[in-house]
């Protein structure tokens, strides 16, 4: 019987691989498709090596043997250049690092804007450089000439009033002009990046994100309580608030000042301000005392600008009166063990006692003190309902502890930065962060980042601040957040942290392992790029959640990737580097199609690889065959359209399912004639049937002779 139960068995097999189509063997054949001869002979238009080294824009040669470290920057390294045809012309050149968001706006904003006292930006372009064998972004810029006034200053340098406005304040004021017409601001005015020759000359500005080296004693509150990557744009006000503390030093000098850990001068500043702070023990003169008032001031809103400081330059006296103490409170608000007497103190305390004050915040009526001793009904209301939504008196969730610490900084301090736990950033400081935390797999800094966004606190500190801190910067990153919290819950190719990544900072390349040494800053340049490289990298996957996050980022794919005729294959519908192969024809669509055949070779072997997944052996021949065809027009979509856009493939769902069916109820009937009992059942069955079988016929035996005896 077991050997019946085979033989049923090779039946089946027999039976299922029958059908239709004739050309079918058991034996699956290996089809050339022809890919491989294809990449072969294929010569890309665009050549990686086509660019010369060290040379930009065809104009200037970096001497990457001459480094100029005294020019460094936190985005860059400095090394000395010369012009090709002007070599008397003199510059130098910033080889930037590829993992920071240079100064996208600022770049397109000012280059070539040429200015007698100040660094100007001849040229930015991306070069291969030699001792990196990689391209960068480089940076050109006029050499500053005289000697770095922090230099002079060390050396005992010293000046009067007179001396300070004409050959300091006014001419960097000048260029600060210029720069707040072309609606750029600086960040970077420090004695470092300041020159001293016969008038002051400032440095550059755009090889780092706004403020990353500016020194914590040169930023107002607001920018000084962020970390160094994530104070955002600076504004005119920012830069009016250097420049008095550049006249303060130059005056009195900032030594008792550089000596106070960074903590305790940001406490002091709050409790006492920056005026007071100054000018303890310490009389201005007339000439000095209206700009020290109207520059050193908390107050955002009532800040000097650029005009102000223009106008007093120009001789004109405000009279402005003395500030006042921050203290707001009639009566302190005390909490473990400490006083604090404004709400931005207790904002600054609340985030330096993060978990030991959140549970006593709670029951601390808070809400009370606002009222009776603020006197801001707003400010009370709004923070009795963030503790009541954030679990009320009773919790003890952590989540639920950050977000109620993190909103009620931001009723407290509206015009301050936001603050979870261990980071302090500007909303729209939001992006950098992200990059850095990102690219130096700070985790930890990272999930606060996305926890903030999640429960949309710069919304609700936006909510707060009202127009008091709004800036085109701002409200461009609040936009944005608002559409990547519901991308950031999507987890398919083109989407998730990656893509917020790249819509938060328009100046970063893609920073992809396999295109990070080619500079790569727009969707085009990924398409070149990837066809130059398809020979090389045939045998490799184009899954890489990068690129496909830069490039849906610069086409602003707004839906997450699907294919319908895939719905009945499970291997296929979301295979995720179908989706970035669908991402990357989406891309050659905007840009022009332009013809790309070593891309679309390179997308077919990998298709040849996905069809494997196809059931049907003809049908999986037929598919394949028609690879090559489709791999010759250069164009992702029409090798795509081989696998998705025909009848076949979703035909194939249907009939293994019905191939299945088969082969599951023969194998069923299979283990039943192999199970013992159903053996001898049977058995008994059939000698049974063939003894009744025999008998009869030995009944049919004896009726006929004894019949044929009868009749003869």
């Amino acid at each position: 019987m077991a050997q019946a139960a085979d033989t049923i068995l090779e039946n089946f097999e027999a039976a299922a691989s029958a059908g239709p189509i004739d050309d079918v063997n058991l034996i699956e054949e290996r089809i050339d498709t022809g890919l491989q001869a294809l990449m072969d002979a294929y010569e890309p238009k665009f050549r990686l090596d086509s660019l010369p080294f060290d040379k930009v824009a065809d104009t200037y040669q970096i001497e990457v043997q001459t480094p100029l470290p005294q020019l460094d920057t936190a985005g860059g390294k400095a090394y000395a250049a010369h012009h090709l045809m002007q070599p008397e012309l003199a510059v130098y050149a910033i080889i930037c690092d590829p993992k920071h968001p240079y100064r996208h706006y600022a770049l397109s904003a000012l280059k070539n804007v040429r200015h007698a006292q100040g660094v100007s930006l001849v040229e930015a372009a991306t070069a291969r450089i030699s001792f990196l064998n990689e391209s960068r972004q480089v940076l050109i810029l006029t050499r500053p000439r005289g000697t770095r006034l922090s230099e002079r200053l060390q050396e005992g340098m010293k000046l009067n009033e007179h001396q300070i406005i004409d050959l300091v304040l006014r001419p960097i004021t000048e260029i600060l002009l210029a720069m707040h017409e072309k609606q750029v601001s600086h960040g970077r005015i420090h004695p470092d990046n300041i020159y001293i020759e016969d008038r002051a000359l400032l440095g550059e500005c755009f090889s780092e994100p706004s403020g990353l080296s500016q020194h914590y004693l040169y930023e107002p509150v607001e920018r000084a309580l962020c970390d160094p990557i994530s104070k955002g744009s600076a504004t005119e006000k920012t830069d009016a608030y250097a420049l008095a503390m550049l006249a303060y030093e130059l005056l009195y000098g900032l030594e008792p000042l550089r000596k106070i850990p960074k903590d305790d001068y940001l406490r002091l500043i709050i409790e006492k301000g920056t005026y007071h702070l100054l000018s303890l023990n310490r009389e201005f003169s007339e000439q000095f005392t209206d700009f020290f008032r109207g520059t050193l001031t908390e107050n955002k809103q009532e800040r000097w600008g650029l005009e102000q400081i223009r106008n007093w330059l120009s001789g004109k006296r405000y009279n402005l009166i003395h500030p006042s103490l921050p203290s707001e409170a009639t009566r302190p608000f005390t909490i473990n063990e400490r006083e604090y007497y404004s709400r931005r103190a207790l904002a600054l305390g609340i985030s330096k006692q993060w978990a030991q004050l959140a549970k006593d915040l709670r029951t601390s009526k808070l809400d009370r003190w606002l009222e009776t001793s603020i006197h801001s009904s707003d400010s009370a209301e709004m923070a009795e309902k963030v503790i009541r939504n954030c679990g009320g008196e009773n919790s003890r969730n952590e989540r639920h502890n950050n977000e109620m610490n993190a909103k009620l900084i931001a009723v407290l301090d509206p015009t301050g930065p936001l603050r979870v736990k261990d980071i302090a950033f500007n909303v729209d400081g939001i992006g950098t962060s992200l990059a850095n935390y990102l690219m130096r797999n700070r985790q930890l800094e990272l999930n606060l980042l996305m926890e903030s966004i999640e429960y949309d606190l710069p919304s609700f500190w936006s909510d707060m601040a009202g127009s008091m801190t709004k800036t085109p910067a701002t409200t461009n990153t609040l936009w944005r957040l608002g559409q990547l919290r519901s991308q950031l819950r999507l987890k398919g190719i083109g989407y998730g942290i990656e893509r917020a990544l790249y819509d938060l900072n328009a100046g970063l390349v893609c920073q992809s392992p396999l295109l990070m040494p080619y500079h790569i800053a727009t969707s085009e340049e990924v398409l070149h790029t990837l066809d130059a490289l398809a020979q090389s990298h045939r045998n490799h996957s184009l899954l890489d959640r990068h690129i496909a996050a830069f490039v849906a980022s610069k086409i602003e794919l707004s839906k997450e990737i699907s294919f319908d005729n895939l719905s009945r294959l499970p291997n296929l519908k979301n295979n995720p580097e179908l989706q970035v192969l669908r991402i990357l024809s989406m891309a050659q669509e905007k840009c022009g199609k332009p013809r790309l055949q070593g891309l679309s070779t390179w997308a077919a072997m990998r298709l040849e690889l996905l069809i494997d997944h196809i059931n049907n052996r003809a049908l999986r021949k037929k598919l394949k065959s028609n690879l090559k065809k489709a791999a010759q027009t250069g164009l992702i979509s029409y090798v795509l359209a081989v696998l998705i856009e025909n009848t076949y493939t979703r035909d194939d769902y249907s009939g293994f399912s019905k191939a299945t069916a088969i082969y599951q109820h023969n194998l069923q009937r299979i283990e039943a004639l192999q199970n013992p009992k159903t053996l001898a059942y049977m058995s008994r069955e059939l000698g049974g049937r063939f003894a009744t079988f025999c008998a009869y016929m030995i009944l049919g035996i004896t009726c006929y002779i004894l019949l044929n005896q009868y009749y003869l």
